[in-house]
């Protein structure tokens, strides 16, 4: 038992080493190199700055190697040192990388002779020594529930604790964020934070795994971002950071813009921002032995390449052109030129550009097809849409003129949903997914059709195998080869179906998003109705246009019997071609079909 001499002398202890180290930078400094035998570069000390004196909520993005784990492993200590009542949480993807930073911060504090004031009585009761959970001494602590520094994994149960700084390190790894429900599951996670460090500081350390990593999320939930890449950025570069590129490395750029080239295994990349960390020489074996794109991801914090690689939908493959119901241009041209490139929709959460067509043809055709595709859904908690899509064909190319949804579910206002649809759209055929209720969507649509006075061929198809490969692999082929038709107003109508759901939640019940971010993993996407719905409708056309090729001179399918050639020699529906009293009509076709 301390008497109250050695108490006092133990706050007149740490009292000294807190005014001597009232700056971090100048803590970090000594830590640095009593400890790890190195002084720290200007970089790293900018990087401490910030850490130090940021905003109440920060991100730091630096590349591999850089040091801000450990940079940031000191600053815990440092505000342990100005008030040891402080409680440090230290999160990570996995416990065990926790437990390395906690590990630090424990070395620290037993590594610098000056911070014995802080050591621990192992002796005394109730006093935690653990990397898990370490107590500085009881003393100078007082009576908490929650350790000076605890560490746990991003999985772990988080409730009960409490802190006055948390660091979520490398909380986002290649494993936990490979497809977009794991990066919900992660997001749904991160947002007790504020409710664990409600007057704290939290301060991210992390490297993004894909364009939309959760980490992209802070700047909208009051986060300041600030990157430090390995190598100074090109102007195209550049242009991927937007704001949060450091203000040590554009004031450094803007004095000496040659740091912007020179660099790289071909010259054509900048010069090293921090060469005493990472010389040329290293980065550039790093980037020939990793891989451009791994590289890019690692070093420069850019996931453009990266995306690249794990996206196989391209949304720049598209074009978007604005139909008429009743015919459409024969040819249309692809272009990626910045001059045809369509105007973003206000609020759209996909930033890639969309281009229109170079120029289209001026002979205009009929369609030859007209496809509701339906994709049902039984509604209720998990939020699924029964996704609809409008698919026309001419002339070989699919046009998507509507991708939208509705609740899941068979009531009578529903199903009247999509009958709508096949009035406004003059349907031909609708297709719908047998899975659901082995067809009971069906029968229920088929009634709903009836009573609607609607005469329509309604098929199923059953859908087998990974619905995420099913769906690439119908749509990146003729996508591929620019194909694919959308509808201009889509992105538009995009925004608005789904004003309804929450706004974090709205994007992912978007037809252009879940085209953008679908991947071949399970589960990559928490909601793909829509697109779903699209991608039925094209594998369906496809196999009918195929079909017309190989036999031009027949219609272009064998399911409807109510096809003639007009004047211009088109293969159009009986019904909008001028015939003699002995034409059948469509609704006759219709009728002998549906018996």
């Amino acid at each position: 038992m301390s008497t109250p001499q050695e108490i006092q002398q133990r706050f007149q202890d740490l009292e000294a080493v807190a005014k001597h180290y009232r700056k971090f930078e100048d803590f970090y400094f000594d830590c640095s190199v009593d400890l790890l035998g190195f002084e720290p570069t200007d970089q790293q000390l900018d990087i401490a700055r910030y850490v130090a004196n940021g905003p109440l909520y920060a991100m730091v993005q630096a590349q591999r190697g850089e040091a801000k784990t450990t940079i940031t492993g000191c600053y815990a200590v440092w505000c342990l040192v100005q008030n040891p009542t402080f409680r440090v949480l230290i999160v990570s993807a996995g416990t065990p990388m926790a437990k390395q930073i906690a590990t630090w911060c424990i070395q620290i504090i037993y590594g610098l002779d000056v911070l014995e004031p802080l050591r621990p009585d192992k002796n005394h009761m109730g006093t935690r020594t653990s990397v898990e959970a370490f107590d500085v001494h009881h003393e100078l602590k007082g009576a908490e529930k929650s350790p000076s520094i605890a560490c746990l994994g991003i999985t772990s149960t988080m409730q009960g604790y409490r802190a006055d700084l948390l660091i979520p390190d490398d909380i986002e790894s290649s494993k936990n964020s490979m497809t977009q429900t794991m990066r919900e599951q992660l997001r749904h996670k991160t947002k007790d934070f504020t409710s664990i460090c409600q007057h704290g500081r939290i301060v991210y350390l992390g490297t993004p795994q894909t364009v939309d990593s959760v980490y992209n999320d802070l700047p909208a939930r009051g986060f300041d971002v600030r990157i430090w890449p390995g190598r100074f950025p090109t102007e195209d570069e550049e242009l991927n950071y937007g704001k949060h590129l450091a203000p040590f490395i554009t004031e450094r750029m803007k004095k000496n813009p040659q740091l912007r080239t020179g660099g790289g295994p071909l010259g054509e990349r900048g010069r090293p921002t921090d060469p005493g960390m990472m010389s040329e020489e290293m980065l550039t074996r790093k980037e020939l032995d990793q891989g451009k794109a791994y590289f890019n991801l690692q070093y420069m914090l850019d996931t453009a390449l990266s995306d690249a690689d794990r996206y196989p939908l391209k949304l720049k493959d598209l074009m978007f052109y604005s139909f008429d119901l009743e015919d459409a241009p024969g040819k249309f041209v692809w272009t990626n030129d910045t001059q045809y490139r369509l105007d973003r929709a206000v609020g759209s959460p996909v930033a890639d550009a969309l281009f229109r067509p170079a120029r289209t043809s001026d002979e205009f055709l009929p369609y030859t097809y007209k496809l509701l595709s339906v994709d049902p859904a039984g509604g209720g908690q998990n939020g699924d849409e029964t996704g609809v899509s409008v698919l026309y064909a001419v002339n070989g190319y699919i046009c998507v003129m509507y991708a939208g949804g509705i609740p899941g579910g068979t009531e009578p206002s529903k199903l009247q949903m999509i009958t709508d649809l096949i009035k406004k759209w003059d349907i031909n055929e609708v297709l719908v997914e047998k899975n659901y209720g082995n067809g009971a969507y069906t029968v229920a649509l088929r009634q709903a059709c009836a009573e609607a006075n609607i005469r329509v061929g309604i098929d199923e198809v059953w859908s087998v195998g990974q619905k995420e490969l099913r769906i690439i692999d119908s749509l990146e082929p003729i996508m591929g080869s620019h194909k694919l038709i959308i509808n201009a107003e889509i992105p538009q109508q995009d925004i608005q179906t789904t004003l309804k759901y929450a706004v974090e939640k709205r994007p992912t019940y978007q037809f252009l998003f879940q085209l953008k971010f679908i991947t071949r993993e399970k589960g990559s996407l928490i909601h793909d109705d829509r697109l779903e719905a699209v991608a039925q409708g094209v594998t369906h056309l496809l196999k009918v246009i195929n079909q017309h090729d190989k036999n031009p001179a027949a219609p272009p399918t064998d399911r409807f019997k109510g096809f003639r050639q007009d004047a211009t020699g088109k293969w159009r529906f009986a019904d909008r071609v001028a015939a003699g009293p002995a034409q059948p009509n469509l609704s006759n076709v219709m009728d002998r079909y549906r018996r």
